[in-house]
């Protein structure tokens, strides 16, 4: 059987180390909630060679971006969480609603629940960013610097979108 390009660019021709498969293993941007990386990427990060340090601009700005992007949706799911927490969907209260009025709160403590995955989410693509490691080079021109290459969740995307293929895109 053949191997797709993503296979091939992704084998490995040595097996890693002891040290450097426990490094992979717990490198902290891949052990809680993702995103994964793949080893080879994680490989070329840390031996120097996935991108020239010294002219691929800062990922500082961009990654704070998306801090800023996690702490916002932390802060709107703790404040509106104790409103429409998830347990209330069980109480007799709701049970007692009109259905409209019980699709409306179902939709929002859907969101409210989503929305704290998110801001975790965020949070780790928000610290590949700041590392470098989601660092597109094939996308990336001199007038645009794309950090997508590594990243759990296109917030915007996912919160726009009316079909599931656009909102992984």
């Amino acid at each position: 059987s053949s191997l797709s390009d993503e296979q091939k660019e992704r084998c490995l021709a040595e097996l890693p180390s002891f040290i450097e498969y426990f490094g992979y293993s717990y490198f902290f941007a891949n052990i809680l909630s993702g995103p994964q990386i793949s080893y080879i990427r994680y490989k070329h990060f840390i031996s120097s060679i996935l991108f020239d340090y010294k002219t691929t601009p800062s990922s500082l700005l961009p990654g704070l971006q998306r801090l800023l992007l996690g702490i916002l949706t932390a802060v709107i799911y703790s404040q509106f969480n104790k409103y429409f927490p998830l347990s209330g969907i069980l109480s007799e209260e709701y049970q007692a609603r009109s259905l409209l009025s019980k699709l409306l709160i179902m939709i929002i403590t859907g969101k409210l629940a989503l929305w704290r995955y998110m801001a975790v989410w965020t949070f780790a693509g928000a610290t590949c960013v700041i590392m470098g490691i989601s660092y597109n080079k094939s996308l990336s021109t001199p007038e645009y610097t794309d950090w997508t290459a590594v990243y759990n969740v296109n917030f915007w995307n996912n919160e726009t979108s009316i079909t599931l293929q656009v909102s992984d895109a």
